[in-house]
């Protein structure tokens, strides 16, 4: 396209997924990119005096491997709810508390904690309060270590493992599920 007093070269792009970040900025004609295949715009004056190169970066959500950490409560746009975080982690400790099991440590058995883990997960997620795609085992494990300050007996991969396994398998104690269902209808979650 033929401007005035300016050349304007464009490229056009599609994106398989979410666009979750851009950003522009410009270069002088000095510092030419290497990468031929570089999303660019490139202006340039009819006296070639001066040649202005935007560069734009885009950062796509992704599935494969090396993504980002996935938050167990998180708003529309795939940041962690602070909020709805903080209200689970609390109704969460004083069910443990009741229950008298809040000094326990995040393990591989099968004892109450992690029968009350699977529970709450199954009625946050019926409740709508967990994304499509969790469990991941790993923001299980973030959100009861680091919102819930439950220690750690084993390693969090080894967690995060076994707690989603109980998960898909549907390995629910239904005895505890009606102690959580109760909880969760008399604290209003």
């Amino acid at each position: 396209m033929k401007t005035q007093n300016h050349i304007l070269m464009s490229r056009n792009f599609h994106f398989a997924g979410s666009v979750t970040y851009i950003e522009n900025y410009y270069e002088s004609h000095e510092h030419q990119h290497k990468d031929s295949d570089d999303s660019s715009e490139i202006m340039k004056n009819d006296t070639d005096e001066v040649v202005f190169e935007q560069s734009v970066k885009v950062k796509c959500a992704s599935s494969s491997a090396g993504r980002s950490a996935e938050n167990l409560f998180s708003t529309p746009e795939g940041e962690k709810d602070v909020g709805l975080t903080g209200k689970m982690a609390d109704a969460f400790v004083k069910y443990l508390k009741l229950h008298h099991i809040s000094d326990s440590q995040l393990s591989t058995s099968d004892g109450l904690l992690n029968k009350s883990v699977v529970a709450f997960f199954q009625r946050w997620s019926n409740q709508g309060y967990v994304n499509a795609g969790v469990p991941n085992g790993s923001s299980i494990t973030r959100f009861l270590h680091d919102d819930c300050h439950l220690e750690l007996g084993v390693t969090q991969k080894s967690y995060g493992n076994y707690i989603r396994k109980k998960i898909n398998d549907g390995n629910i104690d239904y005895e505890v599920e009606g102690f959580v269902e109760d909880f969760a209808k008399s604290h209003n979650i």
